[in-house]
């Protein structure tokens, strides 16, 4: 409670602030615009699942919701997309 979780679109990645702190903290990729498992490009939306540390991010540019597990790794794991657009 009281972290604050960011999809930063133009720096392609996943950050986290928490209370009272003037550190960021990197929770989603490596901050460079990609599609493999480290890499998000154009981040749009996020949704936190606290309860079990988990942070979706919908991946705009890749066509993709990622899947990281908060505070274990930097890397995602594909849960819906990733194929490419849609018609």
């Amino acid at each position: 409670m009281g972290n604050l979780y960011i999809s930063d679109y133009y720096g392609h990645r996943g950050v986290k602030w928490t209370l009272n702190t003037t550190n960021v903290i990197f929770v989603a990729t490596t901050g460079s615009p990609g599609s493999d498992s480290q890499q998000l490009n154009s981040p749009y939306g996020v949704y936190v699942d606290e309860s079990n540390s988990y942070l979706y991010i919908a991946d705009t540019l890749n066509h993709r919701i990622e899947r990281y597990h908060v505070g274990v790794s930097i890397n995602g794991t594909t849960m819906a997309g990733g194929n490419g657009p849609g018609t």
